[in-house]
């Protein structure tokens, strides 16, 4: 069967009127740039994800470093102001790890 459709194709093509031909040419040109597109987009938003994923762990790091910080200077017994300080965090949760150690 494909063969035969295959053949019908040809067949098409060979008798089919000059202005049939290029509109089946635009019409797959078309198709083609639409599937190029998407597949652009595709990467695109694959690239933004992964940059948005980057950031947010340095993010996360970097929370992660100041808690890892004031959680050492606490255990050094260091005034909260000089570890608010240090640390970058606020008093509030330089207290509750107080608390919590």
């Amino acid at each position: 069967m494909a063969k035969l459709k295959n053949t019908f194709k040809t067949d098409m093509s060979i008798t089919a009127s000059p202005e049939f031909r290029e509109a089946e040419r635009l019409y797959s040109k078309a198709r083609h740039d639409e599937a190029q597109a998407l597949h652009h987009a595709k990467l695109e938003g694959r690239q933004e994800g992964m940059i948005e994923g980057m950031q947010k762990g340095k993010i996360e790091g970097a929370i992660e470093k100041a808690y890892a910080i004031a959680k050492n200077l606490l255990q050094e017994n260091f005034p909260i102001e000089a570890i608010v300080a240090a640390a970058g965090l606020s008093k509030g949760e330089v207290g509750k790890l107080r608390g919590l150690g």
